[in-house]
């Protein structure tokens, strides 16, 4: 999760990795329902955890689009 000019959130799926850019990292929604993520989450390196975006496409670009909420779930 890097926080440089908003927030890039950097994600493995199916091989690949997906960014997805926010300027408005405040309007970002994180909710969890694991166990490792309790009260807070920083920028940096996070621990590999299952999650499920959801997020609003965008042009074609350097990222796949905005995230508008982050889950955090259980394996």
């Amino acid at each position: 999760m890097d926080c440089a000019k908003g927030l890039t959130l950097s994600v493995e799926v199916d091989g690949r990795t997906l960014q997805l850019h926010t300027d408005t990292p405040d309007k970002l929604e994180f909710v969890s329902s694991a166990a490792a993520v309790k009260d807070s989450i920083a920028c940096g390196t996070i621990p590999k955890l299952a999650v499920d975006i959801l997020y609003r496409p965008t042009s074609p670009g350097a990222t796949t689009g905005e995230p508008l909420r982050v889950e955090f779930i259980e394996n």
